[in-house]
């Protein structure tokens, strides 16, 4: 019962984050030059190489700075979003992607996409039979050369 009661605590301050974060026009706003500079010297006592300052409403999220971010470097980006009736997990890289012609076939035990690949073309099978017995979904978009993003309910 306390559990309850702390995610019904949680989700009332979300909801004023969210109203505060409206009333201040800063949704989709660009990045705060005057922000770099603090920004970079968190970066310097957490000993990281990079260091950012993530604005998130319900639908997306937006730099307001970031110290060390290469935006072309590869990345992986993973974002978990939780409401009353599901979870939904992101995946997002800049990697490669994955052809059209092979796409139906990614979930299959042993298929590896290219002769690149180190694995053993099991991860993302044992990701679908998981998601699976959990009663959920995952989906794929791919834009080769661009980015691919795994879409997980739950």
């Amino acid at each position: 019962m306390e559990t309850s009661k702390h995610r019904l605590k949680v989700l009332e301050r979300e909801e004023e984050r969210l109203t505060n974060l409206r009333s201040y026009s800063l949704l989709d706003s660009p990045i705060e030059e005057d922000l770099e500079e603090p920004n970079h010297h968190a970066a310097t006592i957490c000993e990281t190489p990079v260091s950012l300052i993530v604005l998130s409403d319900k639908e997306r999220q937006w730099f307001k700075s970031h110290y060390g971010w290469n935006e072309d470097a590869p990345y992986v980006n993973i974002n978990l979003k939780k409401d009353h009736q599901q979870t939904i997990i992101t995946v997002e890289d800049n990697g490669e992607g994955i052809d059209e012609k092979i796409s139906d076939r990614i979930y299959d035990i042993f298929f590896r996409g290219n002769t690149k690949s180190n694995g053993f073309g099991l991860g993302l099978f044992i990701t679908k039979k998981a998601v699976e017995k959990l009663d959920g979904a995952i989906a794929c978009t791919s834009t080769p050369f661009e980015s691919t993003i795994f879409t997980i309910h739950l």
